[in-house]
């Protein structure tokens, strides 16, 4: 319709013989206006630019997980909604949010099995929940997500780091040195695959 409002712009927009009643010109340049600005309307928003713009609900609302591109942005809208859920639930020690942060990180998942990130931020969240209720079933159920991240994707420094951080917290809980001697073999391995990566040494 654009390229016919521009081929009207020069006609006169004044009534070709007087008392012509309303100017069909007029009413026209009206219609295909009105039709413009209504294909404008249904186009779909971009889901890209509403994920840079942190507007994770949004994504999620009108993306569509079944398609193959889309499906993408959606799963990380869930797992960037479970982040920060999972980070203000450590915060503020709510027990509530991680759950919530967990059903997030579960539907990225849904969506993309292979999404090895999700299991990594998931096992850490996990870790922290551990962490607050002095819990190591909890910690176990830690391990499994970072277990589950390295079957996907083997050579991960940060999911080592990650997982001998969790094994150093349950080793503190549980007063057992063998457990700080399996998060060492942890950060050693995180320093193996990346020797430039300086929490390992912390």
């Amino acid at each position: 319709h654009g390229h016919l409002l521009e081929e009207l712009e020069p006609v006169s927009t004044f009534p070709l013989q007087e008392n012509d009643g309303p100017d069909l010109l007029l009413r026209l340049r009206s219609m295909l206006t009105n039709l413009k600005v209504g294909v404008n309307h249904h186009q779909k928003p971009d889901l890209e630019a509403l994920f840079m713009e942190g507007k994770w609900e949004d994504v999620i609302r009108i993306g569509d997980p079944k398609d193959e591109f889309e499906k993408d942005i959606v799963a990380q809208a869930y797992l960037m909604q479970g982040k920060d859920l999972s980070k203000n639930a450590k915060l503020e020690e709510d027990f509530s949010k991680f759950e919530q942060a967990f059903d997030k990180f579960q539907k990225a998942i849904e969506i993309k099995p292979g999404m090895h990130g999700a299991y990594i931020i998931w096992g850490t969240a996990l870790s922290d929940l551990a962490s607050l209720k002095k819990d190591a079933s909890i910690f176990e159920q830690a391990f499994d997500k970072f277990k589950k991240a390295i079957d996907i994707k083997p050579n991960i420094h940060q999911v080592y780091y990650n997982w001998g951080h969790s094994l150093s917290d349950l080793a503190i809980i549980k007063e057992d040195f063998s457990l700080f001697q399996q998060a060492c073999d942890k950060f050693k391995k995180a320093v193996d695959i990346n020797p430039n990566y300086p929490r390992a040494y912390a």
